[in-house]
């Protein structure tokens, strides 16, 4: 195959991709310029965008809370959770497949962790019951 039917042969395919709908394309974000393009730290060091207390307060309507509380990740999210109910003198059971969020967030806190065989309520229950 040359060169350039290796080309005719792509852009055939992109075509027919475009046609169907399927062909995928990066989206422009305009909200750039006003915004920036992600976050250097946390809200606490580099401050906060009104649009993310707009959005706290959306979601919690829509969810029907009190409040309501944005994390960069569910990775972040999952570590202030634990950190947040968990401390020295709590057990948390769990599961061996939890994942590595939360376990990071247990050690995080502090906690004691117990962990039980994926989904095997029965071991879980032996394992409180010691």
């Amino acid at each position: 195959m040359t060169p350039k039917s290796f080309y005719r042969r792509i852009e055939g395919e992109l075509t027919e991709l475009e046609k169907r709908s399927l062909l995928r394309t990066v989206p422009e974000v305009d909200c750039v310029e006003l915004y920036g393009c992600g976050s250097a730290a946390s809200r606490l060091v580099t401050g906060n965008f009104r649009l993310y207390d707009e959005l706290e307060r959306e979601l919690a309507a829509f969810k029907e809370q009190e409040d309501s509380m944005l994390f960069t990740s569910g990775y972040a999210a999952n570590l202030a959770i634990m950190d947040s109910f968990a401390g020295r003198r709590t057990v948390v059971f769990s599961d061996k497949l939890n994942h590595a969020s939360i376990l990071d967030g247990i050690r995080m806190s502090g906690a004691r962790q117990v962990r039980y065989r994926h989904n095997d309520i029965t071991h879980l229950k032996k394992r409180m019951e010691a």
